[in-house]
Order: C-alpha cells, then structure tokens, then sequence
C-alpha cells in the first residue's frame, strides 16, 4: 500500500490602491491508503499488546488485494472482538478512526 500526500499551500495578496492584504492557507490532503497508514501508525504506538497489534496491523496492511472499505470493516470487527473487552476507549478511538475512513473514501 503506497501512501500519497499533497501539501498545498496557496498565498493570496490583494490591493485597492489604499489598502493591502495578505493570506496564505496550507493544508494537506491524504489518500485513503495513507489515512490507513496513519491509522496502521496509530495502532503501532498504541499501548495494547504486541499480538493484538499485529492482528489488527495485518487486516490493516496485509490485505492488499481486498478494497479498503472491507479492510476497515475487518479492522473494526477486529477491534470489537479484541480491543473492546480491554480497553473500551481505545477500541472507540479505533472504530470512530475508521468510520471516519470509510466515511471519506465512500461516495
């Protein structure tokens, strides 16, 4: 899974001859596959055990010929099962990361 970022950053300076402004606005637009990333990164440095890590790593990253929706929805059925009994919050974290996801990548 490749991960695209664009940083954009537009400047806009105007004038009426009396007075001047200026404004720059930056933002960065991810990919669905780096928002997965980000998410596979947030799982990483989370404090939950190495073995649920790596479960939920794997539905995240090791799918690859699955569309990214259903590897979301695997990785919140994972979560559901594995994190939520544990450690409610993260689990709610997780799930709500996701959906955000889906929620993004879904027209």
């Amino acid at each position: 899974m490749s991960s695209t970022w664009v940083f954009i950053r537009s400047h806009w300076s105007v004038s009426d001859g009396k007075a001047a402004s200026t404004a720059t606005v930056e933002f960065e637009v991810v990919t669905v596959a780096g928002a997965v990333e980000q998410l596979a990164a947030g799982v990483e440095q989370s404090s939950l055990s190495k073995t649920i890590k790596r479960q939920l790593e794997q539905v995240l990253l090791d799918n690859s010929g699955n569309p990214d929706a259903l590897n979301l929805m695997a990785f919140q059925y994972k979560v559901q099962n594995y994190v939520a009994p544990i450690a409610p919050a993260v689990a709610a974290d997780l799930n709500n990361a996701a959906q955000h996801i889906i929620d993004a990548a879904t027209p």
